[in-house]
């Protein structure tokens, strides 16, 4: 192979390599470990890792991604949140990016509901309520996304709870949580510029060789 194509094609493995580089993690995001591992659940009996849930749906809830998800149970207290939750850390242009459900397994007046926040400064990603979504009614997965116009350490918090009685607890779901990064400018012109330079020298070489065997 001729050896600026070799030049270029690393440069531009190498240029690919560090735009993921850039992507920025959240801990167990699709819940793969089949745990709670990186997570803080409260009260711990009430969140679980499942592979399918099903109650009232048509169909069972399974997973947005890979094989598992977090499945959260209110029952914690009339008017007391199951919660899951993880700090991290986050630049200015860095998106938070996830999917959630609520199940609602009561009826009104028992208007439990469910959430997902940012805690600081309370942005609310996701939220419903029985009244939301009628007597034993649900939301399907639903993708939620948020970009950060600072930098800083962050809270993402889901939760769910039983309104006016302990009973009939209804459910939340929470998968595929990840954070990615904003590529640098600098990064996404020089692939930009070497993605370009390729093809313009493969162009270049097919013109030539088809000139020579004119």
């Amino acid at each position: 192979m001729n050896r600026v194509i070799v030049v270029l094609l690393i440069l531009i493995i190498n240029l690919t390599t560090s735009l993921k580089q850039a992507q920025a993690s959240i801990i167990n995001g699709s819940f793969e470990t089949g745990d709670l591992t990186g997570w803080t659940a409260s009260p711990a009996g009430l969140v679980s890792v499942v592979s399918s849930y099903h109650t009232y749906s048509p169909t069972p809830f399974t997973p947005v991604h890979g094989n598992f998800f977090a499945l959260l149970e209110a029952g914690a207290g009339t008017g007391v949140y199951t919660t899951l939750s993880q700090t991290f850390s986050a630049n200015a242009g860095d998106t938070i990016l996830g999917w959630a459900f609520f199940q609602a397994n009561d009826y009104m007046p028992y208007n439990d509901d469910a959430y997902v926040r940012i805690v600081q400064g309370n942005l609310i990603l996701f939220s419903s309520s029985v009244s939301a979504v009628g007597d034993y009614g649900f939301t399907p997965w639903t993708f939620f996304a948020y970009t950060f116009p600072s930098s800083g350490t962050f809270t993402i918090e889901a939760g769910v709870r039983n309104v006016e009685d302990n009973d009939l607890s209804s459910v939340l779901g929470l998968d595929y949580v990840r954070l990615v990064a904003a590529p640098e400018p600098s990064s996404l012109a020089a692939f930009s510029l070497a993605v370009t330079a390729f093809a313009g020298y493969v162009g270049w070489r097919r013109c030539r060789d088809r000139s020579r065997e004119e």
